[in-house]
């Protein structure tokens, strides 16, 4: 038997966008005692992978917005794209964290 984790992103403009986060086999006859269920290691994994994508997913919808100038509503580039490490109730997290440049106009008008 198989089952697969799958988490479904859905961004504020409607988009939808479907991460699988894991799969689990089990056999079904002669199972012993630790393969009923999920194990703590599994069920950490899991965790784990499930606050990681979901950190991901953040960021990234956070940027897409923050790219946006306020301003003048053009769209502002990304300068270079580093790794952060969030602590969460989890662990420590590692997710890609774009930076983002100043709008070229205000940049000209001394404005940051």
């Amino acid at each position: 038997m198989e089952w697969v984790v799958k988490l479904e992103a859905r961004s504020g403009w409607g988009e939808v966008e479907t991460i699988e986060v894991a799969t689990i086999k089990r056999r079904v006859v002669g199972l012993t005692a630790e393969e009923v269920g999920l194990t703590l290691a599994e069920g950490k994994d899991l965790l784990g992978e499930l606050g990681r994508l979901v950190l991901q997913t953040q960021m990234e919808e956070y940027t897409t917005c923050a790219r946006v100038c306020p301003c003048c509503m053009k769209l502002r580039r990304q300068r270079d794209c580093r790794t952060r490490k969030i602590q969460t109730i989890f662990g420590t997290i590692t997710v890609e964290a774009p930076r983002i440049s100043v709008c070229p106009l205000h940049e000209q008008l001394g404005i940051y």
